[in-house]
């Protein structure tokens, strides 16, 4: 199930260290270890988010403790068969559990960028933001589903070709929500 939450506040550090306490010392470094108030609040405000969703769907209240593959990839050490992803942009965090593999990635929509898009698309799909009616929103829904596909794989971006990892696409299922007022996409991708 996806969680969302784009109510980006710009919590105060103290606003920040009043929400950790109710989340696992492990997440806490973590989110402590972020120099910019935002980056600390939108890492919490995933955490939370998946504390919200445990508890909504398994009554698991307690924060949950990561472990991760060799990819840095995380996955709930109390209960391995419960799958999450999370992932956060400016405008938006979001959050995706599911009882199989899931990848989740929400981007801000930014101005087109036509040396990127070369880069990561390939002619195909170069072609279709061309000549879509907002390559801006075209671009970054093409880029949510290739970033939501290598963690739901869990090997890292820097294993996969990025202009030609869609060509399986049939394989996967995904989901997309295009915020044009809030400026953001967010894409799921599960194995069909």
């Amino acid at each position: 199930m996806l969680y969302l939450d784009d109510l980006i506040e710009n919590w105060s550090n103290s606003e920040i260290e009043r929400h950790l306490k109710g989340v696992s010392v492990e997440r806490q470094e973590k989110i402590r270890s972020y120099m910019m108030p935002l980056d600390r609040e939108l890492s919490l405000k995933s955490y939370q988010l998946l504390q919200k969703g445990l508890k909504c769907q398994y009554g698991i209240s307690e924060p949950p403790i990561f472990k991760y593959n060799q990819y840095k990839k995380p996955s709930l050490a109390q209960y391995p068969n419960i799958h999450f992803n999370l992932s956060h942009c400016k405008n938006a965090v979001a959050c995706y559990i599911a009882e199989h593999p899931v990848g989740i990635d929400v981007e801000k929509i930014d101005s087109f960028d036509s040396d990127l898009a070369q880069y990561v698309l390939n002619p195909k799909e170069y072609e279709q933001v061309e000549m879509s009616e907002n390559p801006a929103v075209e671009f970054t829904l093409l880029w949510t589903m290739k970033e939501s596909l290598v963690k739901l794989i869990g090997e890292g971006i820097d294993n996969q070709s990025l202009p030609n990892i869609l060509h399986n696409r049939s394989l996967y299922h995904f989901e997309s929500i295009i915020n044009k007022e809030k400026g953001y996409v967010v894409t799921s991708c599960i194995v069909k």
